[in-house]
């Protein structure tokens, strides 16, 4: 029998039972070099808050060097972009006072590092469910470079309990960070800068982490934003978990893909996202004919309160 999840302390440092997987930090760490997403588990040694993006009029962002993608210095990080959407989006539902049920956010080519304008509308408003859209676009460009929706609905009172799926509980908290290996250059990158905590427990792998940059300068990133933004690992650490799971069962072939493009992402909120920490944990990986599909359950401290799903296409050197 699966023992249930025990929630994480703030600083997700507790004496819980649980198990650091060493196999999984290393592929969480990576190598840029041989196209893996990286994500290195950092501590800021900076204690002022460093930011994405610098805010140009109401809906007008300009990426700072945190910002730009891996993979080329011309290209931002699919992360930030979806983060700008959630600022987006959330705004909306602070109009409204409804609650973001579900976020799709398609990211139609590489996103350069430009200011970028948001375009956001309702497509319907109601008394009880609205629609939304966003799009973003570089300021000297026409065509847009994203696009998300969101879909609205008012809460009320109701007593039913809450019932989450006993098959995968919180995952444990993590005891130790673990880190990845050591870079002699300072984390810059929004994916260098992510804490991030994977581990195992009888259920299977899972990955905690947190945000250290703030998204806008000069205001406080919330905690919606912060989750949206990191939706963006849905995919590269639904592999990465997979293939510690191959290594570890010995089950063939464990290495991953050289490539994988992001495309989408979609995230259902059952209930309001809190705090900083983020849980995922697999609980579907699809990979055929060069297309792969990660869906995760999502957790705050408190137990979960959603999924993700992205699609993405393996690419091959």
């Amino acid at each position: 029998m699966t023992k249930p999840g025990r929630s994480p302390s703030a600083s997700l440092s507790t004496n819980q039972p649980c198990q650091p997987d060493d196999r999984l930090a290393g592929f969480f760490s990576g190598n840029v070099a041989a196209g893996i997403i990286f994500v290195a588990v950092t501590s800021m040694k900076n204690k002022e808050k460093q930011f994405l993006y610098a805010l140009e009029g109401a809906n007008t962002y300009r990426p700072t060097p945190h910002a730009r993608s891996p993979w080329s210095e011309t290209m931002q990080h699919g992360g930030p972009v979806m983060g700008l959407f959630g600022r987006e989006i959330e705004k909306a539902a602070v109009q409204t006072d409804m609650h973001v049920a579900r976020l799709t956010m398609d990211l139609f080519k590489a996103v350069p590092m430009a200011t970028l304008v948001a375009e956001t509308q309702f497509e319907r408003l109601g008394n009880r469910i609205a629609a939304i859209t966003s799009t973003l676009r570089p300021v000297k460009g026409e065509a847009p470079v994203a696009r998300a929706s969101g879909l609205l609905l008012r809460t009320r009172q109701y007593d039913s309990p809450y019932r989450g799926n006993s098959e995968y509980p919180l995952p444990y908290a993590t005891r130790e960070t673990a880190r990845g290996k050591e870079n002699s250059k300072p984390p810059i990158f929004f994916h260098e800068r992510l804490d991030t905590r994977p581990g195992v427990d009888d259920t299977g792998r899972y990955v905690w982490m947190r945000m250290e940059l703030g998204l806008v300068a000069g205001e406080p990133t919330s905690p919606f934003q912060m989750a949206v933004a990191m939706m963006d690992m849905t995919l590269g650490s639904g592999l990465r978990m997979e293939a510690a799971r191959k290594q570890a069962l010995a089950l063939g072939d464990h290495a991953i893909p050289a490539l994988s493009i992001n495309v989408d992402s979609t995230s259902y909120w059952e209930r309001p996202f809190t705090g900083e920490w983020l849980g995922m944990r697999p609980s579907l990986i699809s990979q055929k004919d060069g297309i792969t599909t990660v869906s995760n359950i999502l957790y705050s401290r408190s137990g979960r309160v959603g999924t993700a799903v992205a699609s993405g296409l393996i690419q091959t050197i």
